[in-house]
């Protein structure tokens, strides 16, 4: 089943080492909710203290609303949720868009007026960039 590659990143410096920093949502794609089944963020020394995930969310999950949180699990199996009442969001894209790009400037940024709640959002659509330079070359 074709679907959508989503690639979320996030700032976070409230990490120590041996934690992890998840991001949970309703599709079981995202875990369902819940945090021990959640997508795993990577980082390095080089790009911290950006973090980042990508997951494939199936086709038909277009137009919906997808709702999510960050989650840091502590390296003692504690979890700590973002600390805001209101979940973070996305609306799928139509059809025809094969990846989005969700930026979610910084864990917890709710509360601290860091951020804003709703993604900055960036999406390519293959085909438009491809009928583009398809129809100088057609015969």
């Amino acid at each position: 089943m074709s679907g959508f590659n989503v690639s979320f990143s996030l700032k976070c410096e409230a990490t120590r080492p041996g934690d992890s920093l998840v991001l949970v949502g309703g599709p079981e794609e995202m875990g369902g909710w819940d945090a021990h089944r959640a997508l795993v963020l990577t980082t390095d020394a080089a790009s911290f203290p950006s973090w980042s995930t990508e997951v494939s969310l199936p086709s038909q999950k277009v137009g919906m609303q997808v709702e999510y949180k960050y989650v840091i699990r502590r390296g003692g199996g504690l979890v700590q949720w973002e600390s805001f009442v209101h979940n973070r969001y996305m609306i799928m894209p139509e059809s025809g868009t094969r990846k989005v790009t969700v930026d979610d400037g910084w864990f917890d940024a709710w509360n601290e007026g860091q951020g804003k709640m709703e993604a900055t959002k960036s999406i390519e659509d293959p085909q438009s960039s491809s009928s583009s330079s398809s129809s100088s070359s057609s015969a």
